[in-house]
């Protein structure tokens, strides 16, 4: 399978306001990371030494964990309510590379903001499937597995499923209080860009068009730009309507959202050169999604 050749080069990169962390590849069994924390001030009532613990803790727990069955993701801390407990803002960013090119395609660009934690010097961080051990240890094999989701489906129809679903199973197991209450895990609407909507959404059957239109966007059309860049710019608008069907049925759907934040710059560098029709469409379609980044589509009206 063309996945297998490319799985040593799958690129990851978190960047946490909690914890940085770049530079992350997918080798043969497991995440290379490397992480660097840093402090937003320097009134944090805890030593220097427990962020350094925090960095080699967060980088052992994701490289050293085995996420899948097969063979082959700056941290500023932004405030200590109290020593040892932290709010930290994670902006997550995922890549994917592109067939026969030196080009990563972006798959992954998200802030969880105001996340609360708690960490003490020598903690252990653990894979939390089915258990509950802490929020940094949910957190964490959260994210691993929308990774890996978001991967596995650029690479086959749905292929993501397994990685959604074992998501879902790790803020299932979440104490009750946590999943109501904390705003970076609850499905309360009054905040509706957390890790509740990140999967409940990749797991919605409203959303499968944009999970399949997913699939077709990195494996048939980006994968194959090498070849014939204005054949799969023709492709790629005549099957974009997908994306907007599942807007007019759901239009505050987060994982359309996530797409066009994670393309938006490479949506406009390919369309840039196209023909006014094509340029139309697509500027009409990301607005549509996501008019907070109206600026970014502006080069395709001219």
């Amino acid at each position: 399978m063309l996945r297998n050749l490319l799985i040593n080069s799958i690129k990851y990169s978190l960047t946490l306001l909690l914890v940085m962390i770049s530079n992350i590849c997918l080798n043969a069994q497991e995440f290379d990371i490397k992480v660097s924390v840093s402090q937003s001030n320097t009134s944090m009532l805890s030593d220097a030494q427990i962020f350094r613990n925090l960095e080699q803790t967060i980088s052992e727990f994701l490289n050293r964990t085995k996420w899948t069955n097969d063979d082959y993701a700056p941290v500023i801390v932004k405030e200590e309510p109290s020593l040892n407990n932290y709010v930290a803002d994670i902006t997550i960013k995922t890549a994917r590379p592109v067939f026969k090119t030196m080009y990563d395609t972006d798959m992954f660009s998200f802030t969880d903001a105001n996340f609360s934690f708690s960490f003490n010097v020598g903690q252990v961080l653990q894979k939390s499937d089915n258990i509950f051990y802490d929020n940094l240890s949910s957190t964490f094999t959260f994210y691993a597995y929308i990774m890996l989701g978001l991967d596995y489906d650029s690479f086959s129809l749905y292929g993501g499923e397994d990685y959604y679903i074992m998501a879902r199973e790790v803020r299932s197991a979440l104490p009750a209080s946590m999943q109501n209450n904390d705003p970076s895990w609850s499905s309360g609407l009054t905040v509706t860009r957390n890790k509740y909507w990140i999967v409940n959404d990749f797991l919605d059957t409203r959303v499968r068009p944009v999970r399949a239109f997913s699939y077709d966007y990195h494996r048939k059309i980006m994968d194959n730009m090498y070849m014939d860049p204005d054949k799969q710019r023709a492709i790629l608008v005549s099957n974009i309507s997908a994306l907007d069907q599942v807007f007019q049925s759901y239009p505050n759907c987060l994982a359309l959202q996530i797409f066009a934040d994670a393309k938006r710059s490479e949506l406009v560098e390919i369309f840039k050169v196209a023909d006014g029709n094509q340029k139309t469409r697509i500027h009409d379609l990301l607005m549509k999604i996501n008019p907070s980044q109206s600026k970014y589509f502006e080069i395709l009206k001219q």
